[in-house]
């Protein structure tokens, strides 16, 4: 998990940019049916600013087991908020923009729920964290590619901040976690 500072006037774009519905997907459609052009395509937008931020490692994460990458990506962002609220606590009402290349936890988080009983049982404890810190949060998709969590992940060295100026300036408070 990575964090960066971002200018609050971003903040705020992108946070109405975020997911709020999840989207359609269906594991089960015959081969002919092209569920792919039902699906919201990623914002381009978005690699570029998390391109632009200068992050930093906030924890890397060993699981005990290994278990389905989409598990793993939503127990990480429920560790990430629970680390939150511990840091912060409650004193008022935030808004948290994460960044994850995973569209199946973006989706559970967005629509609160899943078809999978192990998702929702993340899901359940991570929605407990939230009401706890009074945090909203505001899911982005990213592509693999562009995603900073990656290098820790892998045990690579954090990527550098690309030279655009119009992302970089002013970088204020409010956080973005990827």
């Amino acid at each position: 998990a990575c964090r960066a500072p971002l200018p609050r006037p971003l903040s705020r774009a992108l946070y109405r940019r975020s997911e709020l519905r999840g989207e359609h997907a269906r594991l089960d459609a015959p081969p002919w049916a092209d569920e792919t052009s039902r699906l919201i395509p990623r914002d381009s937008d978005v690699d570029a600013v998390a391109a632009c931020l200068p992050w930093r490692v906030s924890s890397q994460y060993c699981f005990r087991e290994p278990s389905h990458i989409n598990l793993q990506e939503t127990r990480a962002l429920r560790n990430e908020m629970r680390a939150h609220c511990r840091r912060y606590g409650s004193r008022r009402p935030q808004r948290l923009l994460v960044l994850s290349d995973s569209r199946v936890c973006i989706g559970a988080v967005a629509k609160g729920r899943s078809s999978s009983f192990k998702l929702n049982g993340i899901l359940r404890s991570l929605t407990s964290w939230l009401v706890l810190g009074d945090l909203s949060l505001g899911m982005l998709g990213v592509s693999t590619k562009a995603s900073p969590a990656d290098d820790p992940s892998r045990f690579a060295p954090l990527r550098r901040p690309s030279s655009r100026v119009w992302a970089v300036a002013s970088l204020g408070q409010p956080a973005l976690v990827a």
